[in-house]
């Protein structure tokens, strides 16, 4: 059970890293034809982990905020086993 509390963290944190990576590079926005626009939207992107958030949870994830003020809590959770004779070597 340890081990797969594990990788969702690690999921968790991987993901966060990604989100804020984009949020801060202007080359990977896509502009939109809605009113608002991908780029505008991650202008100012922001991501902390559910610890450093203060989330009291014992949940894999982080917190999200936009620079208009909304909040978004990700959550991590490991729907499914994988296939033992596919897994990455040592899993």
């Amino acid at each position: 059970m340890a081990k797969r509390h594990t990788d969702e963290h690690i999921l968790s944190g991987i993901l966060q890293r990604a989100l804020q990576t984009i949020g801060d590079d202007e080359d990977t926005r896509v502009d939109c034809t809605n009113e608002v626009t991908e780029a505008q939207v991650l202008d100012g992107l922001h991501t902390e982990s559910f610890p450093r958030a203060g989330v009291l949870t014992a949940d894999a994830g982080f917190v999200l905020r936009l620079q208009d003020g909304s909040e978004y809590q990700i959550t991590v959770v490991l729907s499914r086993l994988p296939d033992r004779s596919s897994a990455w070597p040592g899993y």
